[in-house]
């Protein structure tokens, strides 16, 4: 059974992924390093509801969920990652890593679909950060881009993730998919005004 007060990650976590993304932000003028602590934040707090993960995974989980972006927007290697976090939270980043970048989703939904329980929670949690953010700074975002490239993607993504089951973490991995559904329910809504 997991505490609720549990310290899943650190300041110097958070100091370690602030050094390099700096100042980067991303398309709604939002630091990229608040990006990775709101989708750390989130998935821990599901998890502590849910509690069905551990307290050393959730642990990794959660540095992995800060540290998702890294190898794909910043200058960390992989052995800046190994020596701040250990091998298998660098692992589960190099599974998140979309090495084709943006423009190239079809290979990688595909291989988060296949990936193990875990990296899908943190993939489901950033896409849930990333869907709330969009829809809470809606009015200063280029709404061309959230219509021809964002919301097109999310609609990929609730096709093929949204409809994997989970065997280890159900509870968890429903409460994310519901709350992204319902997110894509009302960004749609808001492309149609």
């Amino acid at each position: 059974m997991l505490m609720q007060k549990t310290s899943l990650y650190t300041q110097k976590d958070i100091a370690f992924i602030k050094s390099f993304f700096g100042a980067r932000r991303d398309l709604s003028f939002r630091l990229s390093w608040r990006h990775a602590t709101e989708t750390a934040y989130y998935l821990k707090t599901i998890a502590l509801r849910t509690k069905e993960i551990d307290k050393v995974l959730l642990q990794k989980l959660c540095k992995a969920c800060l540290g998702h972006d890294l190898l794909e927007d910043t200058s960390a290697s992989e052995s800046d990652i190994k020596k701040q976090w250990g091998d298998e939270v660098l692992t589960m980043i190099k599974e998140m890593t979309n090495e084709h970048g943006d423009m190239d989703f079809k290979d990688y939904i595909t291989r988060l679909h296949k990936a193990s329980e875990g990296v899908l929670l943190i993939k489901l949690s950033d896409i849930y950060s990333n869907i709330t953010n969009s829809i809470k700074k809606f009015d200063r975002m280029d709404i061309s881009w959230i219509r021809t490239f964002w919301f097109p993607l999310l609609k990929k993504y609730q096709k093929q993730l949204l409809s994997r089951n989970f065997i280890h973490y159900p509870k968890t991995g429903a409460t994310i998919k519901k709350d992204i559904k319902k997110c894509i329910a009302l960004l749609e809504k808001k492309l149609k005004t």
